[in-house]
């Protein structure tokens, strides 16, 4: 029994991996007010809803973390306020980041 509940929690932590996100665009809504919009695409997701961690100005001393779901096709987006230009995303609870910088 204890080796298939180990197992059961491998499979589950593999497929849970295998989803990746990406950042499709990042561009100023108003630069003046530093206003953003951050989309991209979950591609890989095997349950619904994803979840979206997007963290802006990284890098800086005070980052800002916003959070929102992707539809049913793995798309989202977010409006943000960006000092830097920078960003990163990642599935909820996930390390990996997907880095973004205003073009």
């Amino acid at each position: 029994m204890k080796y298939l509940i180990i197992l059961l929690a491998l499979t589950g932590a593999i497929s849970a991996s295998a989803a990746t996100v990406r950042v499709t665009s990042f561009s100023y809504i108003n630069q003046k007010d530093r206003l953003a919009e951050l989309c991209g695409k979950v591609d890989g997701a095997t349950s619904e809803p994803s979840f979206i961690r997007a963290v802006i100005d990284p890098r800086t001393k005070n980052p800002g973390a916003y959070n929102t779901l992707a539809a049913a096709d793995g798309n989202f987006c977010l409006t943000v306020v960006t000092y830097s230009g920078l960003a990163e995303v990642s599935l909820f609870g996930e390390t990996q980041a997907s880095p973004a910088s205003i073009k």
